[in-house]
């Protein structure tokens, strides 16, 4: 009796594609949601958003705007589907000066913050 088309060697690579896939989805339903969830007059919020990949990245720039919030949900995902592997960490953040008063209900667009709000979904969704 043969493991046929199942040797045990072939485990490992199924654990960890499924574990790359699961980090995938959760950043492909969590950045839209708190990139979207982002209150927006110009655009600059929304577009200032940034994904990394083992080491935070702290710029922004006023110049950035994305009032769809498209080109940053897309410009991030992207690059998660490319450049994550199994191990890595994975950095979805906001540095600019208000972002902080954003997320503490400053604006009446999210009066519950963006941050939290996605974390409480991914959890939901992701038990």
């Amino acid at each position: 009796m043969g493991w046929g088309k199942n040797p045990p060697s072939k485990f490992i690579h199924t654990v960890n594609d499924d574990a790359v896939s699961l980090v995938v989805n959760i950043v492909k339903d969590a950045y839209p949601y708190l990139v979207l969830g982002t209150p927006v007059v110009d655009g600059t919020a929304r577009g200032n958003y940034r994904v990394s990949i083992n080491m935070p990245d702290f710029g922004f720039s006023n110049a950035v705007q994305d009032v769809s919030g498209t080109s940053a949900i897309n410009k991030g995902v992207a690059y998660v589907v490319q450049n994550f592997k199994l191990g890595d960490v994975v950095y979805l953040q906001n540095n600019l000066p208000y972002i902080r008063r954003l997320e503490n209900g400053w604006s009446q667009q999210a009066p519950k913050g963006m941050f939290k709000l996605t974390m409480q979904y991914i959890r939901g969704k992701y038990k």
